[in-house]
């Protein structure tokens, strides 16, 4: 498995770490959302859209915090992501036993793993054999 700091070692630019931030904030209304607060880092970042709906999910760390977390969102052809940006605290150990049930909820379903699309990004991230 890998290890708190190797996964650190991951974080994405404070560019691309701004861009991430920025699809899930009501930036266009309020312009001191524009910049991602320096706590957080961004290891991870998976946003789907097809048919007018949109999926998408973070991992950071919260340095002030001290902890890792995960970010869901979804939304319909009326709106995007912004205002959903709620962290839900999470360890290394549940990120890769949530990550191993959604492989081998595939493999029970008879599943391909394309039909998760995100699994194959995870799996390479947290060094998943």
């Amino acid at each position: 498995m890998i290890t708190k700091y190797d996964l650190l070692a991951k974080a994405f630019s404070k560019e691309d770490a701004n861009r991430a931030w920025q699809s899930w904030q009501d930036y266009q209304w309020d312009e001191e959302s524009d910049v991602i607060p320096d706590n957080i880092m961004i290891v991870y970042s998976f946003y789907n859209y097809e048919d007018y709906r949109g999926y998408g999910h973070v991992i950071g760390y919260d340095k002030e915090a001290g902890e890792f977390f995960e970010v869901f969102g979804s939304h319909c052809s009326c709106y995007s992501l912004e205002g959903q940006w709620e962290m839900e605290y999470t360890s290394l150990e549940e990120l890769e036993y949530s990550v191993k049930r959604r492989i081998e909820a595939c493999e029970e379903r008879g599943w391909r793993m394309e039909a998760d699309e995100e699994l194959d990004e995870l799996k390479e991230l947290l060094e998943i054999e």
